[in-house]
């Protein structure tokens, strides 16, 4: 258990090495593409996929119906967690009350995003309170 403890530790570790070396690599010296219906059109022309599989990411708003907050929710994308899959998804929340710039990030599974604020994003058969 020691070992596979140090081998996270390690792996984690030469991520953020390649992450921050990635990171410095972009700074001021590359050059942006907007990724527009063109480029998914051919995208989906080189790996022969539809619309469904390859294309911009769709994301949801929602706003609490009681307190002045707003919500992006995008879908991250999924991991294998032992046996089952589970569905990552970016959430940005504004504070509308505040009137300035202001918000947060988190990364949430499925199942955190149900239980923390009530939202059924794929709406499949799990209950939502």
């Amino acid at each position: 258990m020691a070992n596979k403890k140090l081998l996270d530790k390690e792996t984690e570790e030469k991520i953020q090495e390649l992450t921050a070396s990635s990171l410095a690599e972009l700074q001021g010296s590359c050059y942006w593409v907007e990724m527009d219906e063109d480029y998914f059109a051919d995208l989906r022309k080189r790996f022969n996929a539809s619309e469904d599989e390859i294309g911009p990411r769709k994301f949801k708003t929602f706003i609490n119906k009681d307190l002045p907050i707003y919500m992006i929710v995008i879908p991250a994308g999924r991991l294998h967690n032992q046996d089952k899959v589970v569905q990552y998804y970016h959430t940005i929340v504004e504070d509308l009350h505040l009137g300035e710039c202001n918000g947060s990030y988190e990364l949430v599974t499925e199942d955190d995003l149900i239980s923390k604020y009530n939202i059924n994003y794929s709406g499949n058969e799990q209950t939502v309170r």
